[in-house]
């Protein structure tokens, strides 16, 4: 059943990306980034680089961010972050979030560093994360420019996700707000060119 909403997905978000180059940063152990991935890919987007980035107890959340700002820019791993791939020059970054409760206050406090120092990246950020995420997830991007997507476990979250790319203006998506994407995004494809 899955495969066949992925399927009908796949025609609503094709060419969208029209060849842009992505960077994601994975925060945490987030079931989403193969399915993102695959969004990604069916709408024309490059995935060039991947950063998995766990937690670090044995230094500050604002050292760890500005190591996962290094890897980000350079390709260079670092205690806590793997380098899945890298090839340099991104046209847009995609941060996904784990929900892990027991390190909420960890991942709240790396997102709030993260966010200044992506900031500087002159980029656009898109932030998704899982069903139920909590307002502080958004607010702890605090005023930097980012699409803030809540419900990209979801199918309609997968194509808002790739709405929220090709647009590229700041917006925060809850996944009721994602549902209607999704219907503009199918109403489009059924009206043709």
């Amino acid at each position: 059943m899955e495969e066949t909403f992925w399927e009908a997905g796949a025609a609503v978000v094709a060419d969208r990306l029209g060849g842009q180059r992505l960077a994601v940063v994975i925060l945490g152990e987030s079931t989403l980034w193969p399915v993102v991935e695959r969004g990604i890919v069916a709408a024309g987007g490059e995935v060039v680089t991947v950063l998995q980035v766990a937690p670090v107890w044995s230094v500050s959340v604002e050292d760890h961010a500005q190591r996962v700002y290094t890897a980000l820019t350079t390709g260079k791993g670092a205690e806590g972050i793997e380098v899945g791939r890298f090839q340099g020059t991104f046209d847009l970054l995609v941060v996904l979030l784990a929900i892990e409760p027991g390190e909420k206050t960890y991942w709240l406090g790396l997102q709030r560093e993260l966010a200044k120092q992506f900031k500087t990246l002159n980029t656009p950020v898109v932030v998704a994360s899982p069903s139920g995420a909590g307002s502080e997830y958004r607010e702890a991007w605090g005023d930097v420019p980012v699409v803030f997507l809540e419900g990209a476990d979801s199918l309609l979250g997968q194509l808002a996700l790739v709405y929220a790319v090709q647009q590229r203006e700041p917006v925060s998506l809850s996944l009721q707000e994602a549902a209607k994407v999704a219907q503009k995004m199918l109403a489009d494809l059924l009206a043709g060119p």
